[in-house]
């Protein structure tokens, strides 16, 4: 399933090529990383269905995120002074083919409030705050 998140500008601005013109981002799964040298190709169908061509990535970028085949990411693909799609700095794996990629802490609120929050640092650096848990969630 692919939830897009509210950084959406439609396809047909692209032909902009500027780095400063989002596409649309989501929860993405890779179906097939190649890297070579400094850079990597990220193989996403739904990418492959808004952009018409695979995703490049700084190999920085894949090494921070530490991500591989089969990994779930969230991302922001923005245009490339070379008029590609390129995954910006943003990237966050949430979820490995091995196990689950980050973890963290739930705070229930009080009772009669019917939600809470997971305290998880990598995702709160991601986000800006900590992930809210509605009470049919848990």
């Amino acid at each position: 399933m692919v939830f897009l998140l509210s950084r959406l500008v439609l396809p047909f601005f692209s032909f902009l090529h500027s780095v400063s013109v989002p596409l649309p981002s989501g929860i993405l799964q890779i179906s097939l990383l190649t890297v070579s040298g400094q850079a990597g190709i990220i193989a996403c169908a739904e990418a492959y269905a808004i952009c018409g061509q695979e995703v490049y990535a700084y190999g920085s970028v894949l090494e921070t995120a530490k991500v591989g085949v089969g990994d779930t990411l969230v991302f922001f693909i923005h245009w490339s002074n070379w008029g590609q799609p390129q995954a910006s700095y943003e990237l966050l794996r949430i979820a490995a083919v091995n196990g689950m990629a980050l973890k963290g802490t739930f705070k229930a609120a009080e009772a009669d409030k019917g939600f809470g929050f997971i305290d998880c640092p990598d995702a709160k650096e991601y986000f800006g705050r900590d992930v809210y848990v509605n009470k049919d969630r848990w």
